[in-house]
């Protein structure tokens, strides 16, 4: 985080990949410490999170949204624990 990804080789890997993700997570908490929205060059549309529809924004080399992108997981979780 936070462009560092050189000084933490041992987990990143280092080399422009990583670099490239930290620029993007870098940038959208700027934006959202300063703005109040995490919205940036190279992010898709941030969309607010409902329980509804679970929006989730997952960021990779490519970054999407994603409604509920671990439906099967919670859902187990939740049986699991009674609230299903």
């Amino acid at each position: 985080m936070f462009d560092n990804t050189e000084l933490s080789k041992r987990f990143t890997g280092g080399g422009p990949r990583p670099a490239a993700l930290a620029a993007k997570v870098s940038a959208a908490w700027i934006a959202f410490a300063t703005e109040g929205k995490p919205q940036v060059d190279g992010l898709p549309e941030w969309s607010a999170y409902d329980g509804e529809r679970r929006a989730t924004l997952v960021i990779n080399d490519e970054c999407e949204m994603v409604d509920d992108p671990n439906r099967a997981r919670r859902e187990a979780m939740q049986h699991a624990i009674g609230l299903a």
